[in-house]
């Protein structure tokens, strides 16, 4: 989930420079080694090596190996009669004691069908408490869950259960079709009732999750032993190559990210007297760590939302008595231009509007402010492969314009010469590279693009380009990696350029990101015909829509002559981009 303005790079400012010479600087090092309390040295020794690091405390110990009991911690204790989870649609609440009960029980379901530890469960759902439940039963047995997309297609399904050698699957009836084949050969758990309407091609191997549920009598499972270094989860991404990736995130990645995210400065964090609104997917980083874990290991109640509209997510604000609503910059940007809307709603329960996921220009961001004055305005910046948040803006009376926020603990930055990769020192701007205890385990079967994410210090190199100013605030100004956000989706831009070399009538494509105010940026192809072809765009557009999911569709083409490349023929996208910028600006 990467946020931030696009912003012009940095005018030549006050630079930190080196404060030791060589001799000063050896001596340093050589005094860190022989004593533990050399605060002032260590800060010197940061300096020169010109590594950002949080201002604020340490991360505290985390004396857990397993997600689910470090989420689940105070479940049964101090948290039992709280209400854990609202399904929004019904109405219905489990507290913390009652959604414990459950995980148990489909703990003791999962292990009855045969799940082992480190076997993958594929999820695809949309926003539910049985989502949750799932979830944690599965990482409580070590076994590890792989969220999808339900608006993906059935044949990215269909690669992604292969890629992640999936041996169970848990979907919801109106999503079954989605898995062809695959259904009748996987162990599959549906979530919802057996009396359904739906109707099923084949019931072999096919469990329901409310039978489980409501079983009364069953075995609770041990709980095995599990390192805090195992795979908890594997989260899709696109990466930054633009390849189909499956993100290796640890137990220790979630929970260090948790705990940074939940101790944070009160007043712009978390507590467990908030209800927290979940209308980010939960199988997206974003919503995964911050909406679901971050907010139970707090205490707090969480209100899922299956589908996104104005209308609705006002009447569940004003209905559940909202404190905390985490949403992307599109829906910002629709609250903006939909004052009078938003008008009839009491929405005075709101204390915390968070942002991520993508880019929030920086005028949204002051008109939110304007229109939610009693609001702390937090925004993030993270990616799949660092989970939750490494940077973010804290409190408004702080907020410095157009900034993702300082480092918050545990998390080390360093800003890198695209070229030469030297660190840079603060106001120069660079590639953004971190290290932390949330940085991924690395992509799943895929060493060689693992080293080329991260090198062998840790430090995970984002593709983002940004800088850091004198005051410890990161900026993000454009980015290295072709990525396409597409209302917080990422779209590879090589994924739809090989689906439009499909068509016949197209000699030669490429793909770039259009800047949309709703969406953030729109899948744009330039298309070459093949000569005497009468092609034209809605026949493109038309073609592309039926063979991707919803979100990768093109919604702009233009027809050019030829495609811009470089000797060894790679797309030179920068001046297609550069094209578009001038003609907006035109």
């Amino acid at each position: 989930m990467a946020a931030g303005a696009t912003l012009p790079l940095p005018t030549q400012g006050p630079v930190i420079q080196a404060a030791m010479d060589e001799s000063e600087f050896e001596k340093a090092v050589q005094m860190l080694q022989q004593t533990k309390q050399s605060n002032v040295d260590a800060s010197l020794i940061a300096q020169r090596e010109k590594i950002f690091r949080s201002n604020y405390h340490q991360l505290p110990p985390i004396p857990h190996s397993n997600l689910a009991s470090f989420v689940l911690e105070n479940a049964t204790g101090s948290f039992a009669s709280k209400t854990a989870f609202v399904d929004g649609s019904t109405g219905t609440s489990y507290s913390y004691s009652q959604m414990t009960e459950l995980v148990h029980r489909t703990v003791a379901g999962f292990v009855s069908l045969g799940l082992k530890p480190k076997d993958v469960v594929f999820l695809l759902s949309p926003n539910n408490p049985d989502f949750a439940i799932v979830y944690l039963a599965v990482v409580s047995l070590g076994a590890i869950v792989a969220p999808s997309n339900p608006l993906n297609t059935e044949a990215d399904i269909a690669k992604q259960l292969v890629q992640v050698n999936a041996k169970f699957v848990v979907t919801v009836p109106e999503l079954l079709s989605k898995f062809g084949q695959n259904i009748n050969t996987l162990p599959t758990i549906l979530i919802g009732d057996k009396t359904t309407t739906w109707e099923l091609k084949t019931t072999s191997s096919i469990s329901f999750l409310s039978e489980i549920l409501t079983k009364e009598v069953y075995v609770e499972a041990p709980q095995p032993e599990c390192h805090p270094d195992d795979t908890c989860t594997l989260l899709f991404s696109s990466g930054t190559t633009g390849l189909s990736k499956a993100v290796q995130i640890t137990h220790r990645n979630f929970m260090s990210a948790v705990t940074a995210y939940n101790t944070l400065e009160p007043g712009a964090s978390t507590t467990e007297d908030d209800v927290c609104l979940a209308i980010v997917p939960l199988y997206h980083v974003y919503g995964l760590g911050i909406v679901f874990l971050a907010t139970l290991q707090r205490g707090a109640s969480v209100v899922t939302m299956a589908r996104y509209s104005l209308p609705a997510m006002l009447q569940y604000v004003e209905r559940f008595k909202i404190t905390v609503a985490t949403l992307v910059p599109p829906i910002y940007v629709v609250l903006v231009k939909s004052a009078e809307l938003v008008a009839k709603y009491d929405l005075s329960s709101l204390r915390i509007l968070a942002t991520g996921a993508a880019p929030l220009r920086e005028d949204t961001m002051k008109a939110i402010q304007t229109m939610f004055p009693h609001c702390v305005i937090r925004q993030g910046y993270g990616m799949t492969e660092s989970p939750l948040i490494s940077f973010s803006v804290i409190e408004n009376e702080r907020q410095q314009w157009g900034s993702v926020g300082p480092i918050v603990p545990g998390t080390e930055a360093r800003i890198s010469h695209i070229e030469t990769t030297a660190s840079l020192p603060a106001m120069a701007t660079g590639e953004v590279w971190i290290r932390g205890p949330q940085v991924m385990k690395g992509y799943l079967n895929d060493p060689e693009q693992t080293a080329a994410a991260v090198d062998s210090e840790g430090w995970l190199h984002t593709g983002d380009l940004g800088y850091m100013d004198n005051n410890g605030y990161l900026y993000i100004v454009d980015r290295l990696k072709e990525m396409i956000k597409y209302k917080a989706h990422q779209v590879a831009p090589g994924e739809l350029e090989a689906v439009l070399l499909k068509h016949p009538r197209i000699l030669d494509a490429a793909v770039i990101p259009f800047p949309d105010d709703e969406a953030g940026e729109l899948p744009m192809a330039f298309v070459v015909k093949r000569e005497g072809s009468d092609l034209n765009e809605s026949e493109v557009m038309s073609f592309v829509g039926k063979l991707v999911a919803p979100y990768k569709k093109v919604r702009k083409v233009e027809f050019i002559n030829a495609i811009p490349k470089s000797a060894t023929g790679k797309i030179l996208r920068k001046e297609l981009i550069v094209k578009i910028r001038q003609q907006l600006t035109s």
